[in-house]
């Protein structure tokens, strides 16, 4: 009555390895009843795989007889039920002793930990991601650099850094209110995402900044892409406010002409960004210097 109120599910067997007990929970978890069960290898009716490598993990029970020492499964395991749906567990084995402490069988207890694995799964998600856009955050995206970088090293190969802010964004704010700024930053996000290659890695440094990590864009390739950058912030704000009052500053670095390192590569592709920024800005407060910026911009981005 004890091992059927508890929550844990518990499976027995004998000194041989056959089921002789399940309680009501263990019953429900494997989708075999005790009456099905009894004198079945313990194998059969609890099937139990590694996650990882999808593996069948040693009999459990055996091991604890044999040992006569109680023991854990593997971290990450999981129960296939009798229908073939998963569920992953935790679990402790032990071995049974008679009045002589002679090992007779085994007990193992289990539980279902889905709930707990998703909780975990999630925190994990929040703790790399942007909550609003669902990019990788600043932590993944240095992550992601060292690991692109220490490839690059090894391969010989090349690396571009473009850091995006947008000019306007709080003009957008202050007129249709943080919940359209909220949109803006949406919809380019996930503009931005589908305009990249598969292996490209895009994130949101915060606020208006957005990062992208392309590895072995030419120099050529790199200076399109910032021009389609640019579009795609026109098109999120013309979105919300039918007004081409947002745009994008760009700036670009290439390892390892530009800087060998994570720190180094997001510094001057930040530098350049801002000097763009401020290109922009002088050439809107004259517009004669903004024709001939614009003029030179184009040359060099089209050509």
């Amino acid at each position: 009555m004890t091992l059927n109120c508890i929550g844990d599910a518990v499976a027995c067997t004998d000194i041989s390895g056959n089921i002789s007990f399940l309680n009501l929970v263990a019953e429900k978890m494997t989708g075999w009843s005790l009456q099905e069960a009894d004198g079945h290898p313990m194998a059969e009716i609890l099937q139990i795989l590694d996650a990882a490598n999808r593996q069948t993990i040693p009999d459990p029970m055996e091991m604890v007889v044999g040992q006569n020492r109680s023991m854990h499964l593997p971290a990450d395991c999981v129960l296939i039920r009798r229908d073939g749906f998963e569920i992953p567990i935790e679990d402790s084995v032990a071995p049974i002793h008679d009045r002589e402490g002679r090992p007779t069988g085994a007990v193992i207890v289990f539980r279902d930990v889905s709930a707990a694995r998703a909780m975990a799964e999630q925190m994990t998600h929040s703790a790399q991601h942007d909550y609003l856009t669902g990019l990788p955050n600043a932590r993944s995206l240095f992550l992601q650099l060292d690991r692109e970088l220490a490839r690059c090293k090894r391969d010989n190969s090349t690396l571009t850094v473009m850091v995006g802010d947008m000019d306007g964004f709080k003009q957008i704010n202050d007129r249709f209110g943080h919940l359209e700024g909220n949109r803006v930053l949406r919809l380019f996000a996930q503009a931005l995402k589908e305009s990249c290659r598969e292996y490209d890695y895009v994130a949101r440094m915060g606020g208006d900044e957005f990062v992208v990590i392309a590895p072995g864009l030419p120099a050529d390739a790199s200076t399109k892409k910032a021009y389609q950058l640019r579009e795609l912030a026109k098109q999120a704000g013309f979105e919300v406010c039918a007004e081409e009052i947002l745009s994008l500053s760009v700036g670009q670095a290439m390892y390892p002409q530009d800087g060998t390192d994570a720190e180094e590569l997001l510094a001057e592709a930040d530098r350049r960004m801002y000097k763009e920024k401020r290109d922009r800005q002088q050439a809107s407060a004259a517009p004669e210097r903004r024709k001939i910026w614009e003029a030179s911009w184009n040359a060099t981005t089209l050509q």
